[in-house]
Order: C-alpha cells, then sequence, then structure tokens
C-alpha cells in the first residue's frame, strides 16, 4: 500500500526484522521476520504510518562505531549528526533573539503540538541510548555538548510556537483545539449563567481567550463569598478546552515562596487560573501586571539566567473574597469583576461533565458576545453593572486606608518619612497587624509613595506626618 509501512504483529520494528529497505521511487517498506520460525500459521499485517519507522544511515552508523578512533571535534560532529538524525520530527529549535536558542519536543506530529523542554536530560538519554545500540558508549558530558552542537547548526523554525492554535491552522502550537463553536442549547452553562452579575460580560471574556490577537490586559476574577457555587467547576471546563498541560496553574504557596519564577511558569501558555484565591491584593501585584501587561519581563527559571519575553496571558481569579484595589487607572482597567450567586444544587458530580460536553454551544455564545463587546481585540467594554462593581470594590479598600492617610499623613514631596516614626504614630495607634500594614504600604504605593533605603534608613518618600493628628 503506498506510503505506508507493514509490520508484523508482536515485533519491534528495528530489533525483530532482519531484512527492510526502500525502493527507489516507493515508499513502501519490505521486511522479513527475523528468522523462519517466527512464522507459523496465519501472519496478521497492521498499518503503521511512516513516520513511526526511523533508522540509522549506514554511513553515520558506522562513523558512531569508531568514535573512539576520532579527535574531539569529529567525535562532536559526528554526534551531532546522530542528533539530528534521532531528533527528527521529535525535537524543534527557535532561535530566540538575544536569548540562544529554546528547544520544543514534538507531542503530536499530525497536530503540529508541541511542549517546552525545560531540561535536555531526554536529548541526552536518547543520545546517549542510541549510541549504546551502535556500539559506542559516551558520556553525559559529549552528549550535552553534541546537543548544544546541534541545537545551534539545525534548522530552526521561523516562528515561535502559539499558545494555541485552532482547527485547520498549520503553525506550531503548544495546544491545537478541536472544539468549535456550534449554536445550540447550553442548559448545564444557563444554571451559571443565571447567577452571576453579568453574563454578557463573562462570555465575552471566554471568547477572548481563544483569539490569539487579542491583547487585552483585563483578569476575570468570579467572587462568590458562600463557596459552593460552581466556581470551580466552571474554571476546569474552562481548561479543557486548552488542556490542564496547557495552562498555568497560579496558587497561594506558589505565589508567596517562588514568585520570582512565576513568569516561567506562565511562559507560552494562554490562560492562567487562580482558583482559590487568598491574596485579595493579587491585582496591585507587580507580579499580576507582568502576566497580563503584553510588556518585556523578565522570564527566570530555576539555575538559568532570565530572559527578556512578553506575555499575553489571560488570567481567570475565583474567590471567596473580593478583590482589594486602587481606584487608578492602572487596577480599575485590569478588573472585570463578576459576582456569583449561591447555587440551589449543591451535590451535582456530574454537572461538570455537562459544562465540557456543551463547550462548542457556549464558544458560540461567546464569540458572539465577544465580537459585540471587543471589536477591536483591545479591552473588552464592560456593562454599566461591572464598572459599578468595580469602583465599589476600589472604595471599599480606599475607604479605610483613605481614612487612616488622612488622619495622620500629608503628601509632601522630596520629604523622607521614617519608618519608626510612621510605626509608632500610625500603625501602633491604629493596632494594625502585620497583614494590614502590608495592605496599607500597597495602598501608598499605588498612590505614588515609595518605601526604600536612604542612608540605611527606611524611610517613606513624599509623606509627612499631619501636623493636625488629633493625638
Amino acid at each position: 500500500m503506498k506510503n505506508d509501512f507493514f509490520k508484523l504483529n508482536g515485533f519491534t520494528p528495528v530489533e525483530s526484522l532482519r531484512e527492510f529497505e526502500l525502493e527507489e521511487g516507493d515508499e513502501n517498506l519490505k521486511f522479513l521476520p527475523s528468522k523462519p520460525s517466527d512464522l507459523k500459521g496465519e501472519t496478521s499485517l497492521t498499518i503503521v504510518p511512516r513516520k513511526k519507522i526511523r533508522t540509522v544511515s549506514s554511513d553515520l552508523k558506522r562513523e558512531i562505531e569508531q568514535l573512539h578512533q576520532c579527535f574531539p571535534s569529529q567525535k562532536l560532529e559526528r554526534l551531532a549528526n546522530l542528533a539530528d538524525e534521532c531528533f527528527q520530527d521529535k525535537f524543534l529549535c527557535y532561535q530566540v533573539e538575544g536569548a540562544g536558542v529554546v528547544i520544543y519536543k514534538v507531542t503530536d506530529l499530525d497536530k503540529r503540538e508541541v511542549k517546552l523542554c525545560s531540561s535536555d536530560h531526554e536529548l541526552k538519554r536518547i543520545l546517549i541510548s542510541e549510541c549504546k545500540k551502535l556500539g559506542s558508549v559516551i558520556s553525559p558530558r559529549d552528549a550535552r555538548q553534541a546537543i548544544e552542537y546541534w541545537s545551534l547548526n539545525c534548522t530552526p523554525i521561523e516562528e515561535a510556537p502559539s499558545a494555541f492554535g485552532l482547527p485547520g491552522e498549520t503553525n506550531w502550537t503548544f495546544k491545537r483545539v478541536t472544539v468549535e463553536p456550534q449554536e445550540g442549547p447550553t442548559p448545564a452553562w444557563n444554571e451559571f449563567l443565571d447567577r452571576v452579575s453579568d453574563s454578557e460580560d463573562f462570555l465575552a471574556f471566554i471568547g477572548s481567550i481563544l483569539d490569539p490577537r487579542h491583547k487585552g490586559r483585563q483578569a476575570l476574577y468570579l467572587h462568590g463569598p458562600n463557596g459552593q457555587d460552581g466556581k470551580s467547576c466552571v474554571i476546569r471546563a474552562i481548561e479543557s478546552l486548552l488542556g490542564e498541560e496547557n495552562v498555568a496553574a497560579l496558587n497561594n504557596i506558589g505565589l508567596k515562596n517562588q514568585s520570582q519564577f512565576l513568569t516561567s511558569t506562565v511562559e507560552g501558555k494562554r490562560l492562567a487560573v487562580y482558583p482559590d484565591c487568598k491574596n485579595t491584593k493579587f491585582l496591585m501585584t507587580e507580579v499580576f501586571r507582568s502576566i497580563v501587561s503584553g510588556d518585556r519581563v523578565p522570564v527566570e527559571r530555576k539555575g538559568k539566567d532570565a530572559v527578556m519575553k512578553k506575555l499575553y496571558c489571560r488570567v481567570i481569579i475565583a474567590s471567596n473574597h473580593r478583590p482589594e484595589l486602587t481606584s487608578g487607572g492602572a487596577d480599575l482597567s485590569r478588573l472585570i469583576l463578576i459576582d456569583v450567586k449561591a447555587s440551589k444544587t449543591k451535590n451535582d458530580p456530574l454537572w461538570e461533565d455537562r459544562l465540557i460536553a456543551e463547550m462548542p454551544q457556549l464558544l458560540h455564545k461567546a464569540n458572539t458576545a465577544y465580537a459585540k463587546k471587543c471589536p477591536n481585540r483591545g479591552d473588552i467594554k464592560l456593562s454599566d453593572e461591572t464598572s459599578k462593581l468595580n469602583r465599589q470594590a476600589a472604595d471599599e479598600f480606599e475607604e479605610r486606608w483613605g481614612g487612616v492617610f488622612e488622619t495622620y499623613l500629608e503628601e509632601c514631596p522630596g520629604n523622607e518619612l521614617p519608618a519608626g516614626d510612621m510605626k509608632s504614630k500610625v500603625y501602633d495607634r491604629e493596632g494594625l497587624s502585620a497583614q494590614d500594614i502590608s495592605k496599607f504600604k500597597e495602598f501608598l504605593n499605588n498612590k505614588g509613595f515609595t518605601y526604600k533605603t536612604v542612608k540605611n534608613q527606611r524611610v517613606y518618600v513624599g509623606l509627612k506626618l499631619n501636623p493636625r493628628d488629633p493625638y
């Protein structure tokens, strides 16, 4: 059969076949069993795509067998040639300007899906194993040098893989979306949409996730004070579009202890989810702004130098607490606050499955809302209800800290207020906890008052104590 290989059931192609060859001008692979006794009774054949079988050329095989006779430079080049044959259709290289070469593993050649190689462990294992089959033993150091040489000299892909790809596209991508929009009823989703403060803003955000040209900076914040309202199920259903491995998962411990590596977690992902957010001031953090801004930000991995990259990640946050943010445009412009009412049904284990099953129909509704509310592929135009909720969240945050500020402090450009005075005159009098102090510092920072060290003393720049302090 044209363009297909045949394989005897139960035999490994390379190890079990005594003879195999390709006739010139014909892509059919002919083979015989390794010994006559292998053929017993009726023989069944299985079609195997051609790309599944790869063998090393005879010339290169002889070169590898003679590695011990080579000069170091010859050895490196021969190993790199072997790597080129072994890695074909398995790994790709992309040259990042000013940051070296990035290697990706091909996870599905037909869908042109890849994943980022965070280390060279798998490539070394493959190369060392292949050399062993050919009668040569190489060290991990030899393998690493050969892989580096190969990555610098192979033909790189022209564009970096996209965070996701749509059906029918031929670009390399981390995830090829297989769900296509389809008009139809969504009874499971309606149970959730009927309980949110604005379903159109919610749907428009979902539509923006699957538009690769969308460059908005807004995050979807699902707030339900009582829990058991379906927020987590909804997030998991949305994750199913891209696959869990292609969605960055944020959590409280990681943000607290390893925030410097967070951008590397998000790199290459179209969506990041924070399903149980207890950090109510997350929207005011530098980490959050780095994820959604689209600016060049440092991406740092453990043990490696940071590189500057642009991140265009959509973020969904779910919390039982309202977000804390200032009324400044930078904060409010990044928020889509959706209130979620409690569900009347508390125990429906199949609801999530029904949500996932209705994703084609939901995407149809989401695309319609997105086209209406975001025609320019920028920020989504919010309803009056959502804008009101955003302002209320900011007002609630500023009401308390604004009162503290007005009671004890005044703006004074160029002045430096010692941290000791702030503690004794403000924090101690108000009885602020460590968490409260952190929130107040964030409030001051968003107002433009910085906290830093000047001449070995911690100070608040641009502030002074209020001379009308009632105490």
